[in-house]
């Protein structure tokens, strides 16, 4: 296990500290149960526990106007936040973990752990060429993409309309 895959101390307690604000706010208790049902402060947890930390954010910028898990009508999905200002604005917090390529670019020597990503060259093999800099952000932007589309229409955020 590698540095990214735990929870450090220090992301624990601002969490801790996060999550106790956000207690006192109605709309976040929906957020705080969640966190809880699905393990508290852990590493399994971190897609939770970064939604935690975005909430406390709007919080301490004095968004207090905020649904948690609203259906903006498109199927069954929802998204993350709601701000009810004018016009309103719908919020998905994306995270992303480790990579396959991120993964497969990884070693340890020792107690030393490191990874290798490089810019892709023409000899390279499509597995190789996703081990780069270049191919992670692509995947970032691929997942940041399925949020709003998935080919057939919108997935989460619905068309915008005038007004």
């Amino acid at each position: 296990m590698d540095h990214s895959e735990v929870l450090t101390d220090d992301e624990a307690r601002f969490t801790q500290r996060a999550i106790c604000h956000l207690r006192k706010l109605p709309w976040a208790m929906p957020l705080v149960g969640e966190v809880q049902r699905r393990g508290g402060l852990t590493y399994a947890n971190k897609p939770m526990l970064f939604e935690a930390r975005v909430a406390y954010a709007l919080a301490h910028a004095g968004v207090s106007d905020v649904e948690y898990e609203y259906s903006a009508g498109v199927g069954s999905s929802k998204v993350d936040f709601r701000l009810l200002s004018s016009p309103a604005w719908l919020v998905e917090v994306v995270s992303i973990g480790r990579s396959d390529a991120v993964e497969a670019a990884s070693f340890q020597t020792g107690n030393y752990f490191g990874t290798i990503l490089s810019s892709p060259r023409a000899s390279d093999t499509m597995e190789e060429r996703k081990q780069s800099e270049e191919g992670e952000a692509l995947l970032v932007v691929q997942k940041i993409g399925e949020k709003l589309h998935d080919g057939s229409g919108p997935t989460k955020f619905p068309v915008p309309a005038r007004g």
